[in-house]
């Protein structure tokens, strides 16, 4: 699955330090073994970093934990709050449903080197 994640948070995955992505879903249809792909640059084609998802969890907002945060790239629970109501202000904080999708990098692709 494509899925678009800001520059700053894109470089964490690549130094292995954001091992999971928290999406506000109701719904999710990716299990365990499934493929994300995260595009740079702009380009859905072209330099991409490539994920395998090893856990996917259903909770509520308000249910995340500094560790989720931690593995989100951020350094606090606080941050990761204010970080979602900057993205979606009409997001419940508490009740709302959302998916953390645990995954370990396979590929680290640049422009050049899927050209060639």
């Amino acid at each position: 699955m494509l899925l678009f994640i800001k520059a700053p948070l894109l470089a964490l995955i690549r130094r292995g330090q954001k091992t999971t992505t928290i999406r506000p879903w109701k719904t999710c249809r990716l299990v365990a073994g499934d493929l994300l792909h995260f595009p740079t640059g702009g380009h859905v084609r072209g330099s991409q970093v490539v994920a395998r998802i090893t856990a996917v969890r259903r909770c509520r907002f308000g249910d995340l934990t500094a560790a989720d945060a931690r593995r989100d790239g951020f350094p606090t629970l606080r941050a990761l709050r204010e970080a979602f109501a900057a993205i979606y202000p009409a997001l419940d904080l508490v009740e709302a449903p959302v998916v953390v999708l645990t995954f370990v990098v396979v590929t680290k692709r640049s422009s050049s080197s899927a050209r060639a």
